[in-house]
């Protein structure tokens, strides 16, 4: 399988950037710890030891950029004079990150995420009241004296068909909508409609409260905060960590690829120069040699 042009210079780029920021400090045999780059993610790796049998063997083939069948290499210098040769982690020509997903199981709904949440209920504490949230549910504020309820409004109970009316309204059944305010991954969310709540005296309307479900990083499932967008029409948002399993909310993480660099003794180097040219030369007549052609 063979390195595109392109990932070909970039894992080179980022290898001479990394040979020449670090230059004075080897990293340990084996020791991938610097992450160089997230899209995709280039980790790179010092021997301390001079080129070991594996990269020997693989260098046989000439200098430069080459391919043995298994792995690439690529031999770089850096600001200091020293040589390495690096091997390069194999990126299949035209890679597509969706290949191998046909037959695959389609992912779970929101909703059907969401259900590990149960009949919980959860809590938040704001000045006077405390907002209770019970899990597909109710809504409620209340407040305590000495543990007794002194004052309580009901925000709304679960509703069904508000609910699907919403998510029609954004575009399905599972509609993702995204907070205007906000951006990235985190301003997405799927909502559920509560009504039927405690009657407002300002308007004499039922109160309802839109929840909203984004993807939370903490491990635990909590109220973020309670809106009030116009009176007595409220916006409750939850952050939970069960969301960001759905590919609509996670941010996808990138395949590590890892690049192993050894640093090429004195009188290898001189060989390696000697073979680097004729390999070059040889390289760039091909391409000429195929331009030709078309």
């Amino acid at each position: 399988v063979a390195m595109s042009r392109l990932a070909v210079a970039v894992a080179s780029w980022i290898v001479a950037s990394f040979l020449n920021a670090r230059s004075s400090q080897a990293l340990p045999s084996g020791d991938f710890g610097l992450d160089l780059a997230s899209e995709p993610k280039y980790v790179v790796g010092i021997s301390t030891a001079t080129r070991s049998a594996a990269m020997q063997s693989q260098s046989q083939a000439g200098g430069g950029v080459h391919h043995d069948g298994r792995h690439q290499t690529v031999s770089m210098t850096n600001a200091h004079g020293q040589k390495f040769k690096c091997v390069l982690p194999d990126v299949p020509l035209g890679d597509d990150p969706s290949d191998g997903d046909e037959g695959a199981s389609p992912p779970a709904s929101p909703d059907d995420l969401l259900s590990a949440l149960g009949e919980q209920c959860f809590y938040r504490v704001e000045g006077w009241w405390t907002y209770e949230y019970c899990h597909r549910k109710h809504v409620r504020q209340f407040h305590k004296d000495n543990e007794e309820v002194t004052a309580d409004f009901w925000l709304g109970k679960f509703d069904a068909g508000a609910t699907g009316t919403l998510r029609e309204q954004a575009g399905g059944v599972d509609a993702v909508s995204v907070e205007p305010s906000a951006s990235g991954p985190s301003s997405k969310y799927v909502a559920l409609v509560f009504t039927g709540g405690t009657v407002c005296d300002l308007t004499g309307d039922e109160r309802r409260v839109e929840v909203r479900f984004f993807c939370g990083q903490d491990e635990n499932t909590f109220i973020a905060n309670l809106k009030e967008p116009a009176t007595c029409k409220y916006t409750l948002q939850v952050n939970t960590p069960v969301l960001c399993r759905h590919p609509s909310f996670g941010v996808a993480e990138k395949p590590v690829k890892y690049i192993q660099c050894t640093e090429v003794a004195a009188t290898e180097a001189v060989e390696e120069e000697e073979r680097v040219l004729p390999a070059e030369q040889a390289v760039e007549k091909e391409e000429v040699e195929k331009h030709d052609e078309l």
